[in-house]
């Protein structure tokens, strides 16, 4: 499989780590609490068991990802079409087309946590003990109470390392986030289906995280190599133009209103 020594190049892991910086971060021009030239130089000389990311820059993406989702539903939207038009018109300085967008919707339906464990299963070997981090994904999937959820993340800090932590921080932190928006904006909806809705917030934001940290290159070459389904180069894309955070809270809107 040529393409996955191809894809772990140093300068394509240098390319995916550029986009990292100019993509993750800076959603609202706020460097405070980022330091990017730190993130540049560890994922030039990556190591699985260090973690990529810092806690307050995953807790500034989860900020980011509620305040996209304010901006996106500032309208009262009832129909997607809606959500669609919004979105365009805010972040038409980004780049974003109507085609990337409806690209982004298309697969949206496979942010699952199912969808995120079989690509840790697919690259294990780019973690630490994949077994663990897939094991306590699938115990948040269940809890729907965010004291509980982070009970949850106190306990599990001692036990996941390096990028596995990264990565489960990243889901509980944007789940946290993205519950706390939809039980406000839908109190009456069922537990149930907020907590599908916060699912693909969080599995699209560490999807996201995938292909654009350069400590994940085999994850993105699993999908470029096997054809796949699309899911992860247009998640890249979508990502690419409007960051993480904004690009998560699409998930959920499409999963509420799909």
């Amino acid at each position: 499989m040529n393409i996955f020594k191809t894809i772990r190049k140093t300068y394509f892991g240098t390319f995916l780590a550029s986009l990292v910086l100019f993509t993750s971060f800076s959603q609202f021009g706020n460097s405070q609490n980022l330091n990017q030239q730190g993130i540049l130089k560890k994922t030039k000389k990556h190591d699985k068991k260090i973690r990529l990311l810092t806690d307050s820059e995953i807790t500034q993406i989860g900020k980011e990802h509620a305040a996209n989702l304010e901006l996106l539903m500032s309208k009262n939207p009832t129909k997607l079409n809606v959500v669609k038009t919004t979105t365009l018109e805010l972040y038409k300085d980004n780049g974003l087309t109507s085609k990337s967008i409806d690209n982004y919707f298309e697969i949206s339906d496979q942010f699952s946590t199912k969808y995120l464990t079989s690509l840790i299963k697919q690259a294990q070997s780019d973690f630490v003990d994949s077994d663990l981090l897939i094991q306590k994904l699938r115990e948040i999937k269940t809890i729907t109470d965010n004291n509980q959820l982070m009970k949850h993340q106190n306990l599990t800090r001692n036990k996941l390392k390096g990028v596995d932590l990264d990565t489960y921080l990243l889901v509980s932190t944007v789940y946290q986030f993205s519950g706390d928006f939809w039980s406000t904006q839908n109190p009456d909806m069922p537990v149930e289906t907020q907590a599908s809705w916060r699912e693909a917030d969080g599995i699209s934001a560490a999807i996201g995280f995938f292909t654009l940290a350069a400590a994940f290159t085999a994850i993105y070459a699993v999908g470029v190599a096997t054809g796949g389904t699309g899911v992860i180069p247009t998640v890249t894309i979508v990502a690419s133009l409007l960051r993480i955070g904004a690009s998560s809270a699409l998930a959920s809107i499409y999963a509420a209103f799909s």
